[in-house]
């Protein structure tokens, strides 16, 4: 029988968390987040357009976040996830210019990381591929939808993720042996 909850993966669990709360607090909390400098490079995958947006990423990243802050280690998740919060961030502001929010890009660099998983050594795995193809696919059709989704931030996630994926997997195989 259970005996006690675990708190399996605090880089997930605390991410999750902050971003509930301030979208619960979000009239006071997001004027006060967009006022702050570094906000559009740093901060703004903590800020969800609603419940709908918010509950959307949460059941990705509850999903796959647990499962690979396992495998690659609770340090190493929270660095993927400002990495590729950084560069989303930094070449949004330089080439695009509109304001994004909202955790989509990380949840799409777990799902390329995930899509990784199951790989042997000095191979591709070919669900991978297909993800990636239909997933990139996707996103350039629907760049051409008129909408408020940042289609370029999923993108750049997505190959942060495959980046990060293809590389770790290498270094944590070699661990292994």
């Amino acid at each position: 029988m259970f005996k006690k909850i675990n708190f399996n993966a605090p880089v997930t669990l605390s991410f999750s968390s902050l971003a509930a709360i301030i979208l619960i607090g979000s009239k006071f909390l997001v004027p006060l987040l967009v006022g702050i400098p570094g906000f559009a490079y740093i901060l703004y995958p903590l800020v969800h357009a609603d419940f709908g947006h918010l509950f959307g990423n949460l059941m990705f990243l509850l999903l796959l976040g647990p499962m690979i802050e396992e495998k690659y280690s609770s340090r190493m998740t929270l660095l993927m996830i400002a990495v590729t919060t950084l560069i989303t961030g930094v070449i949004n502001v330089l080439f695009i210019g509109d304001m994004i929010v909202g955790a989509s890009g990380i949840v799409f660099m777990m799902i390329m990381l995930a899509s990784l998983g199951g790989g042997r050594e000095g191979t591709i795995p070919l669900t991978f591929l297909l993800i990636f193809g239909l997933y990139i696919g996707q996103e350039v059709w629907s760049c051409f939808q008129p909408d408020n989704i940042s289609q370029f931030g999923h993108i750049v996630g997505g190959i942060c993720g495959s980046i990060f994926g293809l590389i770790l997997n290498k270094v944590w195989k070699r661990k292994q042996h």
